[in-house]
């Protein structure tokens, strides 16, 4: 976990594209541009600080941070109240730059507060699926039940035996998932991967006012999990 849970539920989930911050943010750009009024600006610092430019969380989302890391990779968060939500933004610029992306997510399993999941993609790696992903692995409890969901061809790097295991959520454990991860070159729960640099997106056509939103603090409280102050 990122900053023991501190900035939950934000870094439950995170998003990763092979390409430099600078590309990914240009091609964002004219991508929103088509689609309503938003605005980016750079931020600067350590990850901790970048992060608490998302505050307050809210529903609908209405801010997305890039950042850089010590890689090829560029790192993507939001400010969505349950979580960040990467899908969308990984798949869409993944296609459009003909680059491979990730995302993992690391939900605590929290009966009637979070519904537990782990869960790995890798995506624009051929083959790929029609909607760019290439392979698709998720432990998933949705009220009493857990569901097992792969889909795409094995990867090289992958331990199927602990897919057998007769319960679902210990197939595919938060450590396993972070090896397919640094198996691609990103390590997302590691503080010292991110750099110093990032862009936050704001979408202006949607005031926060109108939203339902959450301090950090208060999510934290929400989902029950500590976080270090």
């Amino acid at each position: 976990m990122l900053f023991a849970n501190k900035f939950a539920p934000t870094t439950f989930c995170v998003g990763f594209l092979d390409r430099d911050l600078e590309r990914i943010v240009n091609v964002d750009t004219n991508s929103r541009s088509l689609n309503g009024q938003f605005s980016f600006r750079p931020v600067v610092g350590d990850l901790s600080t970048m992060l608490q430019e998302l505050e307050p969380l809210s529903g609908p989302m209405t801010r997305a941070l890039w950042v850089e890391t010590k890689s090829e990779w560029t790192a993507y968060f939001d400010n969505s109240i349950g979580g960040s939500d990467p899908y969308g933004s990984i798949s869409y610029i993944s296609r459009l730059l003909s680059c491979r992306g990730v995302t993992v997510s690391c939900f605590p399993d929290i009966k009637e507060q979070s519904s537990g999941q782990m869960r790995f993609d890798l995506w624009g790696q051929e083959p790929v699926d029609a909607f760019h992903c290439t392979r698709s692995i998720a432990a998933t409890r949705e009220d009493d039940t857990w569901s097992w969901d792969v889909a795409g061809m094995p990867l090289s790097f992958e331990k199927m035996e602990t897919y057998s295991r007769k319960r679902i959520k210990d197939r595919f454990p938060p450590e396993l998932a972070i090896q397919y991860c640094l198996a691609v070159g990103v390590n997302p729960f590691d503080e010292s991967f991110y750099a110093q640099s990032g862009v936050i997106v704001e979408n202006r056509m949607i005031s926060t006012s109108k939203c339902r939103t959450e301090t950090y603090e208060q999510s934290r409280s929400r989902f029950k999990v500590v976080g270090r102050a």
